[in-house]
C-alpha cells in the first residue's frame, strides 16, 4: 500500500520523562502484597512519549490496546478525528512502528477501528506486523438498539484489529467459564460422571476412516452420516466410546449418534470467539456512565469511550497480574483503570487537557478504592497501588540567537546528565557517594539501542541542518564574491577606514573558514558541527558587510 507522503518519516529525538511529585499518586497503605505502585501516566505527545519509552521499555510490554483516532471528519473537541487520509497513515504507520518495537516476543497488540479506516489499517499492519501475525478482527457491538436517524444502514459495531508480534509465540488465555456457560450441560440419562452435553460426530472434511455404518441400541441401523459428510473418528475408536457409554443415541437410542463431553472433563476456561455482544463486553452507553461516575459533575465526557468489561475481556485473552499493559492514546483513562483493577502494571500516554480533566481523577478513585463501577465488583477489587505522572522534557537542542543549536536553557544539570545517558545508551543512576556518577551500562545490557540512539540524534541534527546548508552554501558563495570584488562605485564611496575594515573581515573570515575545514577534515568536528559553524560564520559576516556598505544616504541602494 502506498499514499501521499509515505516516504516521509519523522525523526525522533529520545527524550526523557520527568515526574511530577504533586501529580503522582499512591494509596495511603498497602492494601494487597501485589499492589503495583510503579505505573506510569505521561502527559505529552504520543510518538515522542513512545521514543522516550523505547530504551526502557523495548521488548517488555505484553499487551497494548490502543483506540486511535477513527478519522471520521467528526468535529472531536478531544482528539484530531478528521485528519487527511494520508496525514492518518502517515501518523499511524510511524506509531505502530514504536510500538511493535516496545511489544515482547509474545505480545500483542488490539486495537479499536471502525469502518472508515479499518480496511487500510488492516494493510498497514500486514505491512508493519507482517501478515502471517494477524490473529483476528473482532466484531464488537458497541450500540445495541437502531439508528433511526442513519442515512442508509444503522451501524451498531466497530471492531478491534488483533496481531501478534510472533504469532508463533503468542498464547492466548481461555476465557474463565461462567453459570451461562454450563447451562447447555445436563444428565438424563442419569450418567455417574455428572453433567455432559453432546456434540456433532460428523463433519464435511473428508476422512479416509470416516465411511462406515453403526447399529444403534434399538437396533436401528446407520449407513453412515448425513451426505457429504464423514464421521470424525475411526470405526474402532466408535466402538471404544461406545462401550463407555460416551454415545448418545437418543432418549429412545435409535437417534443419530452423538458424543457426550462431560463438565467435569471440558478445560477451566472457553475458547474465546470473535463476535463480542455488549451483554458481555458492554456497550458506549454503559462507558459513558462509567466515566461519568469517574469524573468531577462539570466535566464533558467523550462521545466514543470504551467499557471497562471490553478492556477487561482483551486483558484476561492477552496479558496475565503483573505484566506490563500500555495505551498509548489514554483518552479517558479506561486502559489504566481496568489493567489497575486487574493487578496488571500500566503505561498510558495523552497529551490532551483531559489527562488532567478525566484521567487523574479516574485513576486516584480507583486507587483510593471509592470507584464502585465498571469491573471493580466483577474482580473485587478494594483500592491499593498508586502511579506515577510523568511530563515530556523540551529537547535538549535549541537554537540562539545566531542560529547555533546549543543546550537548552531549560535543562538543569540533572537533566542532562540523565539527558546524555538515554543517548548513550547508559541507564540514568546517580550516585548517593560518587558525585561524577550518573549511569551505569553492562556489556549484556542494550548496545543495539544505544548505537541506535547516537545514529537517530546525528540524523536528527543532520536533518534540521539540511535544508539551512543548502542554503548558507549559497550564502558562503555570495559573500565570498562579496567580500572579493566591490564594484569601483561602491570603493569610491568607502573611507580608508571602511576599505581597511572590509580587508580585515574578508581575511579573518577566510582564515576562519580554513580552520573549519581543516578541523572537519581530520576528523576533530563532525559533519553537522562543521556546517553549524560555518553558518553562524556566514551570518556573522553576512551582518558586518552590511554595517559597512549602509554608510550615509545609503549609497550602495540608489
Amino acid at each position: 500500500m502506498t499514499w501521499i507522503g509515505k516516504e516521509n518519516r519523522a525523526r525522533l529525538e529520545p527524550r526523557i520523562l520527568l515526574e511530577d511529585p504533586e501529580k503522582s499518586y499512591h494509596a495511603k497503605q498497602r492494601v494487597m502484597d501485589d499492589d503495583q505502585f510503579d505505573n506510569r501516566l505521561i502527559f505529552g505527545d504520543n510518538l515522542l512519549a513512545l521514543k522516550a519509552l523505547e530504551q526502557e521499555f523495548s521488548g517488555k510490554i505484553k499487551c497494548i490496546f490502543i483506540d486511535p483516532p477513527y478519522n471520521t471528519g467528526s468535529a472531536f473537541e478531544h482528539y484530531d478525528d478528521g485528519v487527511e487520509h494520508s496525514l492518518w497513515l502517515s501518523l499511524m504507520r510511524d506509531r505502530l512502528e514504536l510500538l511493535r518495537s516496545l511489544l515482547r516476543s509474545d505480545g500483542s497488540i488490539w486495537i479499536s477501528i471502525d469502518d472508515n479506516e479499518q480496511a487500510y489499517l488492516r494493510v498497514l499492519m500486514d505491512e508493519v506486523f507482517g501478515r502471517s501475525n494477524f490473529v483476528a478482527s473482532v466484531i464488537w457491538q458497541k450500540i445495541f438498539s437502531p439508528n433511526s436517524t442513519a442515512r442508509h444502514l444503522s451501524s451498531n459495531h466497530d471492531y478491534v484489529m488483533v496481531f501478534a508480534k510472533d504469532i508463533n509465540l503468542w498464547q492466548r488465555n481461555l476465557l474463565p467459564r461462567t453459570e451461562g456457560s454450563n447451562e447447555n450441560y445436563g444428565n438424563p440419562d442419569n450418567d455417574p460422571r455428572g453433567n455432559w452435553t453432546s456434540s456433532d460426530l460428523s463433519a464435511r472434511n473428508f476422512y479416509s476412516a470416516g465411511s462406515y455404518s453403526v447399529k444403534s441400541p434399538s437396533g436401528r441401523v446407520i449407513e453412515g452420516p448425513p451426505k457429504g459428510r464423514y464421521w470424525t473418528i475411526s470405526k474402532d475408536k466408535f466402538l471404544e466410546y461406545d462401550r463407555d457409554n460416551r454415545i448418545w443415541w437418543g432418549a429412545k437410542g435409535s437417534n443419530q449418534p452423538r458424543l457426550k463431553r462431560f463438565l467435569s472433563e471440558v478445560r477451566d476456561g472457553i475458547v474465546p470467539q470473535t463476535i463480542w455482544l455488549h451483554s458481555d463486553v458492554g456497550n458506549t452507553q454503559e462507558a459513558k456512565k462509567e466515566v461519568m461516575a469517574a469524573v468531577p459533575a462539570d466535566t464533558e465526557v467523550f462521545q466514543t469511550p470504551k467499557p471497562e468489561r471490553l478492556l477487561k475481556r482483551i486483558l484476561e485473552i492477552a496479558s496475565n497480574p503483573d505484566d506490563w499493559v500500555l495505551d498509548s492514546f489514554g483518552g479517558s483513562g479506561t486502559t489504566g483503570a481496568v489493567a489497575h483493577k486487574m493487578g496488571r502494571r500500566w503505561i498510558m500516554v495523552e497529551l490532551g487537557e483531559h489527562c488532567h480533566t478525566h484521567i487523574i481523577p479516574r485513576l486516584k478513585k480507583v486507587v483510593d478504592g471509592v470507584d464502585t463501577g465498571g469491573i471493580t465488583e466483577a474482580v473485587g477489587w478494594k483500592g491499593g497501588g498508586g502511579f506515577r505522572f510523568y511530563r515530556l522534557a523540551p529537547s535538549l537542542l535549541e537554537k540562539d540567537k545566531w542560529g547555533q543549536w546549543v543546550i537548552s536553557k531549560e535543562f538543569n544539570p540533572a537533566m542532562l546528565a540523565e539527558a546524555a545517558c538515554k543517548l548513550e545508551g547508559f541507564t540514568y543512576a546517580p550516585s548517593e557517594t560518587l558525585y561524577w556518577q550518573h549511569g551505569h551500562s553492562t556489556e549484556r545490557g542494550r548496545p543495539d539501542l544505544a548505537k541506535k540512539a547516537a545514529i537517530e540524534q546525528d540524523a536528527l541534527i543532520a536533518a534540521a541542518n539540511r535544508e539551512e546548508m543548502d542554503r548558507v552554501k549559497f550564502q558562503q558563495d555570495t559573500l565570498k564574491s562579496a567580500a572579493s570584488t566591490t564594484s569601483k562605485a561602491e570603493l569610491a564611496a568607502m573611507s580608508l577606514e571602511q576599505k581597511a575594515a572590509m580587508a580585515r573581515l574578508t581575511d579573518d573570515y577566510r582564515n576562519r573558514m580554513a580552520d573549519i575545514n581543516e578541523k572537519l577534515a581530520n576528523a576533530r568536528i563532525s559533519a553537522s558541527d562543521a556546517a553549524i559553524a560555518q553558518k553562524s560564520l556566514a551570518l556573522k559576516l553576512q551582518e558586518d558587510l552590511l554595517a559597512l556598505r549602509t554608510i550615509s544616504g545609503s549609497v550602495f541602494n540608489r
